[in-house]
């Protein structure tokens, strides 16, 4: 008897911590959302087989050619000497590029393609919610978010990096005090409580 009460006691606990993951809340909203976001990190991509021979004057272009060179200062990527023999613009005196000890650790082949690296500099997390419409009686919801970046390593502090990239404006997004981003995300209703829809 005494076994069946323990049973009954814990079992009812059980289930208003249940119902308290399915009520539209704040904390719900927010808990999912990050769970979602985390699944996400964002990244910056190398669009060249690695090692790449690239000439001075293709280094001299103010969008493409600037990346490689700030993953150098990063300590992500080294470059030595080369002559580039690619008929067009990018031939003649150049430098070859080729992942360091540190840019090895932390290179992440695409999905798409295992040739192009990718370099995670931060994922988001929620900072605050703004607003959700009122699911009623249904069990969809829009809610509004801001959101600030965590994990970001120190190489993608860097202001090279964040200019030739275009983290800084990322950066300013996230960070920009009372003129915070803001991002609407839909969420549904589950058996285990909110989730995203995708």
């Amino acid at each position: 008897m005494r076994r069946v009460s323990l049973v009954l006691a814990v079992l009812l606990l059980a289930v208003p911590g249940c119902a308290g993951q399915k009520k539209a809340s704040d904390a719900n909203f927010k808990k999912a959302i990050n769970d979602f976001l985390s699944k996400s990190p964002l990244y910056v991509e190398i669009q060249q087989k690695l090692p790449a021979d690239v000439s001075n004057a293709f280094l001299q272009d103010q969008f493409v050619g600037r990346n490689l060179p700030a993953l150098e200062k990063a300590g992500l990527l080294r470059s030595s000497p080369v002559t580039v023999s690619q008929p067009g613009v990018n031939d003649g005196p150049g430098r070859r590029f080729e992942l360091t000890d540190l840019g090895r650790k932390l290179a992440v082949p695409a999905a798409w393609n295992p040739d192009i690296m990718h370099f995670v500099y931060a994922k988001k997390a929620v900072h605050s919610i703004v607003n959700w419409t009122d699911p009623g009686d249904g069990d969809m919801v829009k809610v509004t978010y801001t959101y600030e970046l965590d994990d970001v390593p120190e190489w993608a502090k860097l202001p090279e990096v964040q200019s030739s990239f275009g983290l800084d404006q990322v950066f300013a997004e996230a960070y920009g005090g009372s003129k915070k981003k803001e991002e609407t995300i839909l969420m549904i209703l589950t058996n285990k409580g909110w989730e995203v829809k995708n």
